[in-house]
């Protein structure tokens, strides 16, 4: 089975040191938008359930007061963001600071650097883990930062989301 500590490894193996903050950002991205997805499900479900039509279900899940977690904008999700080509490094900068107001860290990175850290992060499955596990995860993403030197002022959204991804 394949950790998280071993895609963080892939990942760092792509980057600079001084860019390993954003392997951690990007994990925390796809980790929130997979916890997304799945809440996202539930709710699509509830209301087929209830009746509603698909057409109006799909309008309805786009209202951001029906998620119990951070909301994800279309333009921050993960599979919008694998499918981008050509302006990948700027859809993940404002996916960024859309989800964390105060971001504010810019990112050195070539588009094809970034396409391949996503599909690394790609191949790990956050959806439908136990909290235990999750814990586990945030503990793993921590004790790399640390291993790696990574300062953690550079990973806002990390910081922002890890209390609430347990």
């Amino acid at each position: 089975m394949v950790e998280i500590k071993h895609i963080l490894e892939k990942c760092r193996l792509m980057l600079e040191m001084r860019q390993l903050a954003f392997a951690i950002e990007m994990t925390t991205l796809k980790l929130l938008n997979d916890q997304f997805e799945m809440e996202r499900m539930d709710i699509r479900n509830d209301f087929l359930v209830r009746g509603i039509c698909m057409k109006e279900v799909d309008g309805l899940m786009e209202e951001p007061s029906y998620y119990q977690m951070k909301f994800i904008p279309k333009h921050a999700r993960w599979n919008y963001l694998k499918n981008e080509k050509d302006q990948l490094a700027q859809c993940i900068q404002k996916a960024l600071t859309d989800l964390t107001s105060s971001y504010d860290k810019k990112w050195d990175l070539e588009n094809f650097t970034i396409a391949n850290i996503i599909n690394i992060l790609d191949l790990y499955q956050f959806t439908g883990r136990a909290s235990s596990k999750r814990e586990l995860e945030i503990q793993q993403m921590k004790t790399w930062m640390k291993e790696n030197k990574v300062n953690s002022k550079q990973a806002l959204l990390f910081n922002a989301y890890s209390e609430l991804l347990k």
